[in-house]
């Protein structure tokens, strides 16, 4: 009964007793804190459909999936939410590596990062000016927690060397079929 989003009660206490369930359960902080950019609103509730709770299922039990699903229900919106509740509330000192097609695709995907961060409870957030808030990623200082982008390359030497000597807790690759030299990338 308590909108962390809403609170009656502005006690430290109560934000910090939230802001540990957050850390522990991300299956509160998907039901509870994520809200969806939507017109016309300040943010929906996220919706759980079967393929993102399966993803997501996946995900917190360190199994890699590949994601198949019709257009426009939220395949990007349920991994965004995952690198959401991961670099701003659960993890820390770790980087996320986002693999895309292209530019426009990677600066759409940060954006929307973003949106669903600027939706979080503003108590919850620790943001700083040393946080980074670009179109190609974003920093979080406060966790130590990243999100490197990284762009299709033509060529096949700097397509071999993307992303070398990085170290990513979790790679997400957004079109991946569409993907200039994926194969040299994933065996580097």
């Amino acid at each position: 009964g308590i909108d962390p989003h809403d609170l009656k009660d502005d006690s430290l206490e109560l934000k910090e007793r939230i802001a540990w369930e957050a850390k522990i359960n991300p299956w509160y902080s998907i039901r509870e804190l994520i809200r969806v950019s939507a017109s016309g609103s300040g943010g929906i509730p996220y919706i759980l459909n079967r393929s993102n709770l399966a993803q997501a299922w996946c995900f917190f039990n360190s199994i890699n999936t590949f994601q198949v699903m019709p257009r426009q229900i939220g395949k990007s919106i349920g991994t965004l939410t995952l690198c959401a509740i991961y670099v701003y509330i659960m993890a820390h000192h770790t980087n996320w590596g986002m693999f895309c097609k292209g530019n426009k695709l990677q600066y759409e995907n940060v954006d929307r990062l973003k949106k669903l961060r600027d939706a979080l409870p503003k108590w919850l957030l620790n943001q700083s000016a040393e946080d980074t808030n670009n179109k190609e990623g974003i920093y979080y200082k406060a966790l130590e927690n990243g999100l490197l982008t990284f762009v299709a390359q033509s060529d096949k030497q700097a397509a071999g060397d993307q992303a070398r000597g990085q170290s990513f807790a979790v790679e997400h690759w957004d079109e991946i079929a569409y993907y200039n030299n994926n194969k040299l990338r994933i065996t580097a």
